[in-house]
């Protein structure tokens, strides 16, 4: 019997001269996926590539350097997949409607929350530190986050269709974002961590009707 191939050799196979920063951050989101943050360590992620730590290291002067890379793919990830469950939430014709913004605002939460249940490695990813070597004032709460810039989006609708006052058309997603991400910590690393799926499912529908009372007050 053959042995089983070495994911090296499969990333030799897959790497292409000018494409490696690439492949080290593919091999870093795969690490991470698995294992979270302190799984992502640059000489594996070369070797799964199938190149030596010297000529990863061309590309990342370290760690935390592709940890950074992969948090941003990580993030970027995850603002896809809430930007396509908020579509897919909004029936044919409905734009500007309020229930059906309503609908798509809800939608959108219980999305992240389910990747960081779903993708707790990744989710660990995104709330790791950035790294020292970043410059800290570069990172903005709208360019850094795309969660939230499709969170904000999504507000903003709401404030268009009447839904909720002007006045919360910003403070409004990040309140929504903190609930949720409260949410999300709690059940993976918290008191909600024993609840069944149901029980969940129901402390999020409260959750969203709670916050959406405050934020159509007037």
């Amino acid at each position: 019997m053959s042995a089983a191939p070495d994911p090296a050799d499969a990333g030799a196979r897959r790497y292409h001269h000018g494409n490696l920063a690439a492949a080290l951050v593919d091999a870093g989101f795969e690490l991470a996926r698995t294992g979270g943050p302190d799984a992502v360590v640059l000489r594996e992620a070369a070797r799964r590539v199938g190149v030596s730590a010297a000529a990863a290291y061309r590309h990342f002067a370290g760690h935390a350097a592709l940890r950074l890379a992969v948090k941003e793919r990580a993030m970027q990830e995850l603002g896809a997949q809430m930007a396509a469950a908020a579509s897919a939430a909004l029936p044919a014709g409905a734009a500007g409607d309020p229930a059906a913004e309503i609908g798509r605002f809800a939608a959108l939460g219980r999305t992240y929350l389910d990747f960081a249940l779903r993708e707790s490695g990744l989710f660990g990813c995104i709330c790791a530190g950035i790294g020292e070597e970043h410059d800290e004032g570069s990172w903005t709460l709208d360019s850094a986050t795309p969660a939230f810039g499709v969170a904000f989006d999504l507000l903003g609708q709401l404030v268009d269709a009447g839904v909720v006052p002007e006045q919360f058309r910003r403070s409004g997603a990040l309140v929504a974002w903190a609930a949720v991400h409260g949410l999300a910590m709690l059940t993976l690393a918290g008191p909600l961590a024993d609840f069944t799926d149901d029980q969940r499912e129901a402390l999020y529908d409260d959750a969203v009707h709670i916050l959406l009372q405050g934020l159509m007050a007037r």
